[in-house]
């Protein structure tokens, strides 16, 4: 009993270690935890906040209605290009790039499969 007790603890360590050492870097690998708003002007950090606050406040009429799916969507759209504008230029593609392989691959992109076996 003691012995498994033992064995649970290590392997609880082990496990909350490693995931812990994965989610330190969000998997983005290194200059990804460097913060937007040290690189900018006050005024332009002024404006970025703005906008979130803005876009907020237009996310929070919407949630909760699932028939405004797109809408909210060209929202997210709308204020990652607002945002796009005022970063400095090695932020960029930080902005640019921001889940769109995920949108992809979660709606159906052609480099899921089809779910036939090959042959069919």
């Amino acid at each position: 009993m003691k012995k498994t007790l033992v064995l649970a603890a290590v392997v609880m360590f082990v496990l909350l270690a490693s995931t812990s050492m994965a989610f330190a870097s969000n998997g983005n690998g290194p200059g990804y935890d460097l913060c937007v708003k040290e690189f900018m002007s006050p005024e332009e950090v002024a404006r970025f906040e703005a906008i979130i606050d803005e876009y907020r406040t237009k996310m929070a009429e919407l949630r909760g209605d699932p028939q405004v799916h797109d809408q909210r969507l060209s929202l997210k759209e709308e204020k990652r290009d607002a945002l796009v504008e005022i970063v400095p230029d090695e932020f960029k593609d930080r902005f640019n790039n921001f889940n769109k392989e995920k949108q992809n691959l979660r709606h159906g992109s052609t480099d899921k499969g089809n779910g036939k076996k090959s042959g069919q």
